[in-house]
């Protein structure tokens, strides 16, 4: 997991540092389809297109990477260290970015898993 992690986060910091940080930040949801009116205005400049694309998936595979940690490390005590700073580092993201909608489903997410976590052990 581990490696895993480390390799996403020197591809996303060696590739991120070619594009000024306003750029990324104003990119809207990277998880949501484009708009009509985002897809005319992309349209125009292609350069713009092709960066606005690159950085998206940068930033993607990075929120991918946390999320599919997070949802694999969840449930085993051995590797909450790890679960946690997956989680901090998240939201370090999502600040650092501006990434309102990204944060607010993580959250939320976060408080389904603590829910089925809290339910599993009033189970056992």
């Amino acid at each position: 997991m581990r490696h895993y992690h480390n390799r996403v986060e020197d591809i996303f910091n060696q590739k991120i540092k070619n594009y000024p940080e306003e750029t990324i930040i104003a990119l809207p949801d990277f998880e949501s389809e484009e708009s009509p009116e985002e897809l005319i205005y992309i349209s125009a400049g292609g350069k713009e297109k092709s960066e606005r694309d690159e950085i998206k998936s940068l930033l993607r595979l990075k929120w991918e990477c946390y999320k599919s940690i997070i949802e694999t490390v969840k449930t085993n005590k051995k590797l909450e260290e790890l679960w946690s700073s997956v989680i901090q580092e998240s939201l370090k993201l999502c600040q650092q970015y501006k990434r309102r909608i990204e944060l607010h489903r993580f959250v939320e997410q976060m408080r389904r898993d603590q829910q089925q976590l809290i339910n599993r052990e009033q189970y056992y």
